[in-house]
């Protein structure tokens, strides 16, 4: 029943971390031999419990169904063990990652995080803007609702209010957001 135990020291960690504890390269053997040994040993319990019409026999099922759950408990631990430090890693997008950070990563882990900010800093490029916030987007507005004023037709949009009428000249009161961001940005509408 030992093989049921090999994945779980990689949550514990998880559980009391603040960041990321360092990645478990020298584990990972071990941990995918267990894996396929016990894939094997299903395999094997199959291929013993198979009666001659090809049916499998009722003694050899709870076993079966033991090692089966087994196999997919085991990869659902990595699979959430894996999931998690990619949440973690995507919290960090935009920041530069310290030495002790780094030092936790996967060497696949760290090439992922070289991508991303390859990326953002193309795109950064091609749009000619900065993607750090500044400090004042950071707090949440004074109001959700905006005044806004239409400068030029802009036609009918679905707002959070419903169907509204932009004609040129008009004064909405409107949710922020809820629509109009677009036409504001292309100075259509004016928000004050």
């Amino acid at each position: 029943m030992n093989d049921l135990v090999p994945p779980l020291p990689l949550l514990q960690p998880l559980q009391t971390a603040t960041f990321l504890p360092p990645y478990p390269t020298s584990q990972w053997p071990a941990i995918l031999s267990n894996l396929k040994n016990l894939q094997l040993t299903c395999e094997h319990v199959y291929d013993q419990g198979l009666s001659q019409d090809g049916e499998l026999q009722d003694e050899f099922k709870p076993v079966l169904a033991l090692h089966v759950g087994a196999v997919e408990r085991n990869k659902r631990v990595l699979l959430a063990y894996h999931a998690f430090r990619l949440r973690k890693l995507l919290g960090l997008r935009g920041q530069v990652l310290d030495e002790d950070v780094r030092a936790t990563l996967s060497e696949e882990e760290v090439k992922f995080d070289a991508k991303v900010k390859a990326m953002r800093a193309r795109y950064a490029d091609a749009e000619d803007c900065e993607l750090t916030l500044p400090g004042y987007a950071l707090c949440p507005p004074n109001s959700l609702r905006a005044e806004y004023v239409v400068r030029e037709d802009a036609g009918t949009v679905l707002a959070e209010e419903g169907m509204v009428r932009l004609g040129e000249g008009s004064r909405h009161f409107l949710v922020r957001g809820g629509g109009v961001d677009g036409l504001v940005d292309v100075g259509a509408v004016e928000e004050r």
